[in-house]
């Protein structure tokens, strides 16, 4: 289907993708996610989300660079965990930014939120 060339990267889990201020999308997921859920977020935010059992850093805010390398690998180890749905903070959306929420609401199956 149009659209849905990257559809193979999403995982079985529900995935939900948190667009908007960081400290916003933080407080939306932490609001959100249970503490078995998986959480991908910025190396910036990990310690709001103590005591999750299934917390990823995407690296930090100023390098998208990793954070772009390391989206895809965190999705599928989410995935081997069966976990029951998956929440990841979107970087800002300009640049490299745009390009990686680009594919991440693909993998979302347009599952975004906007805070």
């Amino acid at each position: 289907a149009p659209g849905m060339k990257y559809r193979h990267y999403a995982p079985d889990a529900p995935v939900t993708l948190v667009e908007g201020d960081y400290g916003k999308t933080a407080e939306w997921i932490k609001a959100n996610a249970r503490e078995n859920d998986g959480v991908i977020c910025f190396q910036e935010f990990l310690a709001d989300f103590q005591g999750y059992q299934h917390l990823y850093s995407l690296g930090s805010i100023q390098m998208l660079n990793i954070a772009a390398q390391k989206t895809f690998d965190l999705l599928r180890e989410c995935d081997q965990l069966n976990l029951h749905h998956i929440y990841i903070q979107a970087p800002a959306n300009s640049g490299l930014g745009n390009s990686i929420i680009n594919r991440l609401e693909k993998a979302s199956a347009g599952d975004i939120i906007q805070v």
